[in-house]
């Protein structure tokens, strides 16, 4: 879940409008989804732009022709190459509130990004750092062990790729996914257990 605290902060460093009220959010939309484009929508922090609401849906039909998109997945942002979209159904490893980046026109894989919230913190960490946020904001989450690369067995665009658990899932630089218990030791410590 987006904290509305780091949203918030996101949006006052985009200088973007006041955090959306409740009855403006999207219906059809994940809640976290429908307040970070609310939020941030037509505005971009580097080269990463971020969808408006009324496109959402424009994008989704454009993005249909590629092999790599999957209908379930909610457009976020783009850049020049890549999609960022957030995947509601856990279409990797069952695991749903990811974010997954491909490339567009040349893509044969996807990053994934554990979470909105992941996400966002890695575009505040790059934005000050060059014009190229999303190559500064991978950097960093590879530093961190948070990024994840899928390569699907297939490339063809009948096949069920989504259905089963990807082959190769692994960091980007090669590693084996695990999980990171540093937030729940962290609060465990603070709380005397």
């Amino acid at each position: 879940m987006l904290p509305c605290k780091q949203l918030r902060a996101f949006a006052d460093a985009l200088t973007l409008s006041a955090l959306p009220t409740r009855h403006e959010i999207r219906a059809d939309l994940p809640d976290e989804v429908s307040r970070l484009l609310i939020a941030a929508g037509g505005r971009a922090c580097g080269d990463v732009h971020f969808i408006g609401v009324a496109d959402v849906d424009a994008m989704r039909a454009r993005l249909n022709d590629s092999s790599l998109w999957n209908p379930a997945w909610w457009p976020l942002a783009a850049t020049s190459t890549e999609i960022y979209a957030y995947d509601p159904v856990g279409c990797f490893r069952r695991t749903a509130g990811r974010i997954v980046s491909f490339d567009v026109g040349h893509g044969d894989r996807w990053l994934l990004i554990p979470g909105l919230s992941l996400w966002i913190g890695a575009l505040m960490e790059a934005r000050g750092r060059g014009a190229n946020v999303a190559a500064v904001a991978r950097d960093w989450l590879i530093a961190r062990g948070q990024l994840f690369q899928v390569v699907p067995a297939s490339t063809d665009v009948g096949d069920d790729r989504f259905a089963l658990p990807p082959v190769g899932l692994q960091y980007a630089d090669h590693q084996v996914e695990h999980t990171d218990f540093t937030l729940f030791i962290l609060h465990a410590m603070s709380s005397g257990l």
